[in-house]
């Protein structure tokens, strides 16, 4: 099959899987890895939480915004062109958010290692490792710390996890159990059959 000038034919000139393809050397140099701002090490260090005392500053912001349409709409009436009735309406929003930007915004007063030293003390067995996240719980996002806490040696081969309130550092929910041993490949899992279990009988 014959193209026009300039028009090119698939043939088996086409360059496959087994023919090299010529890298420019600045790809090369790239190499694979992560840029300096995601590399692990850059997450070191002291870090900060956000706070839920923050929502204070919108709460002011809401309540300003909702005097501002109430007075207005008290100035000009219901019957204004500019001002009218959606003012009234607006300034209830305004405000009903205000409130409740207001009464969500617990401060967090138990930081991560106080939540931890307050699980380890409910805890009842000895400590070995923790790990502590921070969430928020309920309509009013209070803040809480879910704690985990291993124990590894002896009698303390246990694992709990612990809610911790962070406002008043109460504990909330705690569940405390016994770790499974570390089982090898041949060991048998916890549905196998042990060696003095009967064998159960095929169905006919």
């Amino acid at each position: 099959m014959t193209g026009l000038p300039g028009d090119e034919v698939p043939g088996d000139d086409v360059p496959g899987d087994d023919v090299p393809v010529d890298v420019p050397p600045d790809i090369e140099a790239l190499g694979d890895a992560l840029p300096d701002d995601l590399q692990p090490a850059a997450t070191r260090g002291p870090y900060s939480v956000p706070d839920n005392a923050r929502r204070r500053k919108p709460a002011v912001v809401l309540a300003i915004a909702a005097a501002i349409c109430g007075l207005a709409y008290l100035w000009r009436g219901a019957d204004g062109v500019l001002v009218n009735r959606g003012f009234l309406y607006a300034a209830i929003g305004f405000a009903l958010l205000a409130i409740w930007f207001r009464l969500s915004a617990k401060p967090v007063r138990h930081w991560e290692d106080e939540a931890v030293g307050l699980a380890k003390e409910a805890a009842g067995f000895e400590v070995e490792h923790a790990r502590a996240q921070l969430a928020w719980r309920g309509v009013l996002g209070r803040p809480i710390w879910r704690v985990l806490l291993y124990g590894n040696s002896g009698s303390a081969l246990r694992r709990g996890v612990f809610v911790v309130d962070a406002h008043d550092g109460g504990i909330l929910e705690k569940l405390v159990e016994d770790r499974p041993a570390e089982s090898g490949p041949d060991d048998p899992g916890p549905d196998d059959p042990g060696p003095d279990d009967p064998v159960p009988e095929a169905p006919a």
